[in-house]
């Protein structure tokens, strides 16, 4: 069964029996192992779908890759504001100073810290998923997040997490009903790139990042009806390479946050880091290079903690909860894992509590797990929210406390008409990767 998957589920058995909380990182040696064995490159995107049968079928010619100008041919619609915004906040080019709590005020200055930004913190818990979601992963998706039961007790609104999604073989149409459930869509680059070494991303300019990000937004926006073009955030690509400041040029003028830099922690009770704004730049060790140098005032860095196994000196600590080496391999050793960490994070300082993890592929899923790792359940979940990365960040530029904390962007029972009702399939016979691909798009034009 794959880790990913596993994981995701003991961790929603934990949240429903436990009186704790988890929390979690990864070291550069497991980004370094990699989830992608193959060798890639930059796929070609398709020029625009023609029907080549009364099936509904369609066939989609390819255009080469440059990341010296726009991927995507852009016509003077809504897509033409994303990519010829100018850039909203200004960056600062010099060394950071740093950051005195008296000047840095919300909610567009945070500066790094252990604290909580308010007492009696409310407990978050981040689910999140990167790469493409698929009509083969959908289906665990909809099982994991699509019963209303599953809410969080205080305010009674569904749980959720954020799908940071790559381009290559997403669906469209499960893009546009996970939104609909109340999931947070962000991005994760187009071509999603494996190279081990780093040099594809380390120099790619600013130019190229946003190619692979910002025009990646607009192939959502494009073949995802009513899906708000202002996508928040952006999660690390292959191998969590962070661009420098090159990369942060380009989310610094389009998104709102961050979530690739890596923050060390000498051990499981040295304290977590609460997300942050980068006004004063990024302080900490260069775990996976290259970092930024450079101020970006008002972009919010979502921490990856570092995650750590109890009384393990040879486990190594990791960034993303399914990447950890050497990885857990029994329910119990999955379970006591994000358990340990659940219950530092809940009680060293609740800061917000990150189960990061890579596409689920339900390939080995046995039926005889999931009863038993549902029935994990908390006594008492009443402070803990499993919430979006963008519900977390408002909850930091305006924090309550759990009392008063109520969550901005809920979702019940009842969910919202969709937008996809009909959808076509695109057919790519040939792409810079070799092979042909086939899509979903929403609509039937």
């Amino acid at each position: 069964m794959r880790l990913g998957i596993f994981l995701a589920v003991v961790f929603l058995g934990i949240l429903h029996r436990a009186s704790s909380v988890p929390r979690g990182i990864l070291p550069p040696s497991a980004y370094a192992v990699g989830h992608d064995l193959s060798p890639q490159v930059p796929k070609a995107p398709a020029d625009e779908c023609k029907n080549v049968s009364s099936s509904g079928s369609q066939k989609c010619g390819t255009k080469g890759v440059t990341h010296e100008k726009t991927v995507i041919p852009i016509e003077k619609t809504i897509e033409t504001d994303i990519i010829n915004a100018p850039p909203r906040k200004d960056s600062v080019t010099k060394m950071p100073e740093m950051c005195n709590p008296d000047n840095c005020k919300l909610p567009n200055c945070w500066c790094e810290s252990t604290r909580p930004p308010v007492e009696d913190m409310p407990q978050f818990v981040m689910l999140t998923f990167d790469d493409a979601v698929t009509q083969e992963n959908m289906k665990f998706y909809q099982e994991l997040l699509g019963d209303p039961k599953r809410k969080n007790q205080a305010s009674g609104c569904r749980i959720a997490a954020t799908f940071f999604v790559s381009a290559e073989y997403l669906d469209y149409p499960s893009v546009n009903e996970l939104y609909r459930m109340g999931n947070e869509i962000a991005l994760h680059s187009i071509s999603h790139y494996i190279d081990p070494s780093g040099n594809y991303w380390n120099n790619l300019n600013t130019t190229g990042w946003v190619a692979e990000v910002v025009d990646e937004r607009l192939m959502v926006v494009r073949s995802t009806p009513r899906f708000p073009h202002e996508t928040s955030g952006v999660s690390g690509v292959p191998f969590s390479s962070p661009g420098g400041d090159a990369g942060f040029r380009m989310l610094h003028s389009h998104f709102d946050y961050d979530s690739t830099l890596i923050h060390k922690r000498d051990g499981p009770y040295d304290a977590p880091v609460f997300p942050y704004t980068l006004n004063h730049g990024f302080r900490r060790p260069c775990m996976v290079h290259k970092c930024p140098n450079d101020t970006y005032p008002g972009l919010w860095t979502v921490p990856l903690n570092y995650l750590f196994r109890r009384n393990d000196d040879k486990y190594n600590p990791c960034a993303m909860a399914d990447s950890c080496l050497p990885q857990p391999e029994t329910s119990k050793d999955i379970f006591e894992y994000l358990r340990f960490n659940f219950e530092n994070f809940y009680h060293t300082n609740r800061a917000p509590f990150p189960v990061f993890l890579h596409e689920a592929r339900p390939r080995q899923r046995t039926e005889g797990r999931l009863p038993s790792l549902r029935g994990l359940a908390p006594r008492r979940t009443e402070d803990v929210h499993l919430v979006t990365v963008s519900e977390v960040l408002d909850f930091m530029r305006d924090p309550k406390p759990k009392e008063s904390y109520a969550q901005r962007h809920c979702t019940k029972e009842d969910l919202p008409e969709s937008t996809c009702p009909k959808w076509k399939r695109c057919h790519y016979p040939t792409t810079l990767r070799g092979g042909e691909r086939y899509m979903r798009i929403c609509g039937t034009t």
